[in-house]
């Protein structure tokens, strides 16, 4: 049996199993602009559309606003409301995004937003 066990150790270095190596490859890039999240943000269910040119479009209770900017950078999501009355920092993971909202009065809390198909 140890033989059997050494025979098969020695043929796995002789055949190495193919994982790809993604060292060396550019990050993948993520696309917000043109797609649409909902989640709770706060105390409110909102919505944000990524429009063109880091333009912030969002609804929630109270209206329908543009007057936030966005950007991406990696995965990580950065926005701005009402000239950073509102702010958010997040990491994108596919059709999700977790972070944390704070605003100018020191709150800061905890948000989940979901891509919208």
């Amino acid at each position: 049996m140890k033989a059997l066990v050494g025979l098969t150790i020695s043929l796995l270095g002789l055949f190495p199993i193919a994982v790809p190596d993604r060292r060396g490859e550019p990050p993948r890039e993520i696309v917000l602009t043109n797609t649409t999240w909902t989640g709770v943000d706060g105390e409110w269910v909102t919505t944000y559309r990524f429009e063109p040119d880091g333009v912030l479009f969002y609804s929630y209770t109270t209206g329908t606003y543009r007057n936030g900017t966005w950007r991406v950078d990696g995965n990580e999501l950065y926005l701005q409301i009402n000239n950073k009355f509102y702010q958010f920092r997040g990491t994108i993971n596919d059709d999700t995004i977790v972070g944390e909202a704070w605003n100018v009065k020191g709150d800061r809390w905890r948000c989940l937003l979901r891509l919208q198909r």
